[in-house]
């Protein structure tokens, strides 16, 4: 039994659409892969990038930290040598370090 004219076309029409449509997820799979890449490569230099600040910020917290305690060092010689030579340091509410005078020894109060 040989298909009629009509199945044959319904067969290549059929045909045809089932290439049409293999060529076009083929094309969308290319498509979506060179998307991917993009995001890839973009997400990769987000984190080089990240990556550098963190390394930027870390290197100027430890400077800060070294500051600091530079500050605090010589801060407590400051306070040491005052004592020393005896006078009374002191600290105001505002963190103001201040010498504070002596009423016995005739300091204005």
């Amino acid at each position: 039994m040989q298909p009629t004219p009509a199945q044959q076309g319904a067969a290549t029409t059929q045909a045809d659409a089932t290439k049409t449509i293999n060529a076009l997820r083929k094309r969308l799979e290319r498509w979506e892969l060179e998307h991917l890449r993009k995001h890839a490569a973009d997400l990769a230099q987000r984190l080089e990038t990240a990556q550098a600040r963190i390394e930027t910020l870390e290197s100027e917290v430890w400077r800060a930290w070294d500051a600091a305690d530079s500050w605090r060092d010589q801060t407590q010689e400051l306070v040491n040598d005052l004592q020393e030579a005896g006078q009374t340091v002191g600290l105001t509410v505002d963190g103001t370090l201040v010498v504070v005078a002596d009423v016995a020894q005739g300091g204005a109060a």
